[in-house]
């Protein structure tokens, strides 16, 4: 009897982990919850027909990936692109790094270098404290940096050309989270201003088979593409 009680309680605890939210501790692993509820195969048409709309967007470093969710309900999943320097929180202005942490959508670009945006209020005020205690112990005056979205394709064609042989395998934003323009039409349409976004951090040095690491051995290989020469400056 203890036993069966003992497995009871084991099953409501793998349960009660999945009925949280989807974030950083289980968003690696969402293909394994049966009981995910995946709306991504519907038009934005027939979203918005039911007035469904994004309220959430999860992005794992570590898987490369980009998920938008209404509450636990996913919306869409997206292969992304990185800042070219991947692991690690965002510290400073220029360190090529996608911030780490909880934010919101604090406006949209209709017009973008990268066709489309949304803005992430980065930083905020861990990250404002963060980069000025780095100033305290280097004596250097940093920024924390910023201007980091959510965005499309670069719009001029020599950069667009390159990019579209990286993306999404080699990560070569400056910082920001890349989709391709259907896919940031889509997140438009979908996300309104104020939803959260939550930005997890990879492994430093993860499984080989995971795709942030896969990504990097590859940029190894075709450094040209990585450093590519995009619009903008340093963020």
């Amino acid at each position: 009897m203890k036993r069966l009680v003992l497995i009871a309680t084991l099953l409501g605890l793998a349960q009660t982990a999945w009925a949280d939210k989807y974030d950083c501790k289980n968003i690696d692993y969402i293909g394994e919850d049966s009981a995910l509820v995946d709306l991504s195969n519907e038009s934005v048409a027939d979203l918005q027909k039911k007035k469904i709309s994004g309220n959430r967007i999860v992005v794992s470093k570590e898987g490369k990936r980009l998920y938008l969710f209404n509450g636990d309900t996913l919306l869409r999943a997206y292969s992304v692109a990185l800042g070219r320097s991947p692991y690690g929180d965002k510290v400073k202005e220029g360190d090529n790094k996608t911030p780490e942490g909880k934010y919101i959508v604090d406006f949209k670009k209709k017009q973008s270098e990268y066709h489309r945006a949304l803005h992430i209020s980065y930083p905020n005020q861990e990250d404002i404290a963060h980069t000025k205690e780095l100033s305290k112990k280097t004596g250097q005056e940093l920024s924390p940096g910023g201007d980091i979205m959510i965005h499309g394709l670069p719009n001029d064609e020599t950069s667009q050309t390159l990019v579209g042989l990286a993306h999404p395998i080699i990560n070569w934003t400056r910082g920001c989270i890349a989709v391709t323009n259907q896919e940031i039409e889509e997140l438009f349409a979908l996300v309104p201003v104020k939803a959260e976004v939550e930005i997890c951090p990879a492994r430093e040095r993860g499984a080989t088979s995971n795709p942030l690491k896969m990504a990097e051995d590859i940029a190894k290989q075709e450094p040209e593409l990585k450093d590519i020469n995009i619009p903008g400056k340093a963020q």
